[in-house]
């Protein structure tokens, strides 16, 4: 009886720890696919998007003012001339124009969504720079990640987020307004102050474990199956 006990023990306790079998991972990337700029506003206090078009693609070489972007991303902007590979030339440019020059001083606001798919629990880490700085907000609400400080740095932030050194912080079921079933949208608003440059990039991956209710009910009907057949079996005997 005592052995017939373990083996139930057992079976449930591997029912548990086999209930959360699958992984879905999620790339949250910055390209021309997954991210859309969605205004600017000459008032760097004031955010609200003024029109929505999609952006350009501006990739950064290694050894450019900007740093190179994280893996399997791309630098965005407005504008694809935006950056130290676009070819500006001189003088001033309010967006959204049609000029390739540098970018005005204000806010630039970008979204970038991702669906997840019901997962008990979602977690990972994201990477963010930007030119000059820019902030992280979740469905609108919850603040991921407040600007960096502006600084003397013409070219970007002297605190993180930069276009230098990537700022990585945590996403997930644990944020405040995060929907682990449905879309969820991150929105960026880069504050531009240097009048030069201006651009995003994004990269990371979160990941969901689903339970497996199928799977768990076979496994746990089997091992509970084969105590019993022990059990009948040592009482015959």
């Amino acid at each position: 009886m005592k052995l017939y006990s373990k083996l139930s023990a057992l079976g449930a306790v591997l029912v548990l720890t086999t209930a959360f079998a699958s992984a879905d991972q999620i790339a949250v990337v910055t390209n021309f696919a997954t991210t859309t700029f969605t205004g600017y506003n000459s008032n760097p206090a004031n955010s609200t998007p003024t029109n929505n078009t999609l952006l350009g693609v501006s990739n950064i070489s290694a050894g450019t003012v900007w740093t190179h972007e994280l893996n399997n991303s791309n630098w965005v902007s407005w504008d694809p001339n935006s950056g130290p590979t676009g070819g500006q030339t001189a003088g001033s440019c309010l967006p959204p124009g049609p000029c390739s020059t540098y970018d005005a001083d204000g806010t630039y606001t970008y979204v970038l969504t991702f669906t997840t798919n019901g997962s008990a629990d979602y977690s990972g880490v994201i990477g963010v720079m930007a030119d000059d700085t820019t902030n992280v907000i979740l469905n609108g609400t919850n603040v991921l990640v407040p600007e960096g400080v502006i600084g003397g740095d013409t070219m970007c932030s002297d605190g993180q987020p930069n276009c230098i050194t990537p700022f990585f912080f945590n996403l997930g079921t644990a944020d405040a307004g995060f929907n682990n079933d449905g879309v969820n949208t991150l929105t960026f608003v880069v504050q531009q102050t240097g009048t030069i440059y201006q651009g995003l990039d994004v990269a990371g991956s979160i990941t969901g474990v689903t339970p497996e209710p199928n799977t768990l009910m076979l496994l746990g009907t089997g091992l509970l199956g084969s105590a019993g057949a022990l059990f009948r079996k040592m009482r015959a005997a």
